[in-house]
């Protein structure tokens, strides 16, 4: 089965520039139709495009975000966004926090030591957001 690449990117406001991010992706091999772009708040995890997204990935896929911070910005709403992925078994890239990537596809070991300290770092990073 080919699993699939998409790249989601958020901007806070329509003033800001999204660019930046969308180059990121493309230099990461994604597609225009795969990259998925918001111009809203992280606070609302109801954004439209980003909700587009979870319903297309499927198990195995990989999204890619810039940072956690375009996940979203309260702390519980990553956290639960992180379980929502882990039980679809869908991968997750952050190209500024790689050490907090998240892989469901046997391509590189996620040991128990390793997911505690991405669980721990997930969740100072998210508290982080908050702010």
């Amino acid at each position: 089965m080919q699993y699939k690449k998409f790249g989601y990117v958020r901007v806070s406001s329509k003033d800001q520039n999204e660019e930046r991010q969308i180059e990121n992706m493309k230099y990461l091999g994604i597609e225009d139709r795969d990259i998925f772009i918001d111009k809203q708040s992280g606070k609302n995890m109801k954004r439209e495009n980003y909700q587009m997204l979870k319903r297309l990935a499927r198990t195995g896929d990989t999204i890619i975000f810039d940072s956690l911070t375009r996940l979203g910005r309260s702390m519980n709403d990553v956290l639960e966004e992180f379980r929502y992925y882990e039980q679809q078994r869908i991968n997750l890239q952050f190209i500024k926090e790689p050490f907090i990537n998240v892989n469901y596809s046997g391509e590189s070991t996620n040991d128990v030591i390793q997911q505690a300290v991405q669980k721990a770092t997930l969740t100072i990073l998210s508290a982080f957001a908050e702010k």
